[in-house]
């Protein structure tokens, strides 16, 4: 079950890219694809939010539980909030970030000029749209972490179903 922080973005991607080939046709998928590698690859620039956040609140849990506060957890508590807030302000920067180099990755990645201009352009919109999304995805893994911290193996898991489900409704 605790896989579920790493196969969260592969499998609401693999969603997307279901739905945009069932549902707009040939050169939208064409247009995704890139956008997709551009975003994920991306993403994981910053995973090692989730493996820091692991980490942290396993230690503040260990050192609250040592000082005998398992119910109260103020190390725990502020170690989650802090994790949260900093994976929002990073998750925002790097969406911001993600979004205004786009066009130069999605170049990079494709390798020419030939490809249609609409599937460019389709392919720019599809990642600034996934950027928008950037500070949610980072703030979800921090909180899927944590779960790992807390040896909370099934929510992270939990947190993947719902994504997923809530995402293909988005998409459909």
């Amino acid at each position: 079950p605790a896989i579920g922080v790493w196969l969260c973005s592969p499998v609401l991607s693999m969603i997307d890219t279901a739905s945009v080939g069932l549902l707009s046709g040939t050169a939208q998928q064409a247009a995704l694809n890139p956008a997709i590698s551009v975003t994920d690859y991306g993403a994981l620039a910053v995973a090692f939010m989730y493996t820091a956040t692991t980490n942290l609140i396993a230690a503040a849990q260990a050192q609250d539980q040592d000082d005998g506060k398992e119910v109260d957890a103020p190390r725990t508590t502020l170690t989650l909030i802090t994790a949260m807030k900093l994976a929002l302000v990073v998750g925002s920067v790097f969406g911001v970030g993600l979004s205004f180099f786009g066009n130069t990755l999605l170049r990079s990645l494709i390798g020419n000029d030939s490809l249609d201009p609409a599937v460019m352009a389709a392919a720019l919109r599809y990642v600034r749209i996934r950027c928008l999304g950037m500070p949610a995805a980072l703030v979800i893994g921090t909180a899927q972490s944590a779960c790992l911290g807390m040896q909370d193996v099934k929510s992270p898991l939990y947190v993947l179903l719902a994504a997923a489900i809530i995402n293909f409704c988005g998409d459909v």
